[in-house]
């Protein structure tokens, strides 16, 4: 009977250190892919967060009646939907209705509010005419801003008492 035919010792460990090469580097690219694709999907969330923010924002200031500050959040009155609530802290901005209650997750540094070119400070309340939310993404500095243009019926029928100095009025 003749001898079978079959690896060497030697064969078989070259066999082995080139799949264990192959396998290494398939491994490697895995892991690279995988952390590149966990930091674009918290940057996608993110700014997809910064975004449904800004949109919700600026659709609820044109739509309202009158946006404003009671100290603490920010008071969007609606005749149709009723009230809007913008509350923020540093890592969040919640939207409330009547019907249900929004989060984003944003990291706000700086919220800036002011009516007539006066500056509303937080603890004072007021009309809003002018919004801007200053937050960071990826460790950058963005902004955004909302305005809220009031015509004289409204201003005449707001339930706020308003003193508005004359010498910050724009022609």
């Amino acid at each position: 009977m003749k001898n079978p035919r079959a690896f060497t010792l030697a064969e078989t460990m070259v066999a082995m250190v080139i799949s264990s090469i192959a396998i290494l580097l398939a491994y490697g690219a895995f892991l690279l892919t995988t952390k590149n694709y966990l930091a674009f999907k918290t940057t996608d969330e993110e700014f997809g967060s910064l975004s449904q923010m800004q949109n919700w924002l600026t659709l609820d200031v044109e739509k309202c009646t009158s946006c404003r500050w009671d100290g603490r959040q920010l008071i969007l009155d609606d005749r149709s939907s009723g009230e809007i609530t913008y509350t923020m802290d540093n890592h969040q901005i919640i939207r409330m209705n009547d019907e249900h209650s929004d989060t984003c997750n944003l990291s706000i540094v700086e919220w800036d509010k002011f009516f007539c070119g006066r500056q509303v400070m937080e603890n004072e309340i007021s009309l809003v005419d002018h919004l801007i939310i200053k937050c960071q993404v990826q460790g950058k500095p963005l902004q955004f801003m909302c305005k809220k243009w009031y015509g004289a019926d409204q201003l005449m029928m707001n339930d706020t008492a308003q003193t508005i100095d004359s010498s910050s009025w724009r022609e």
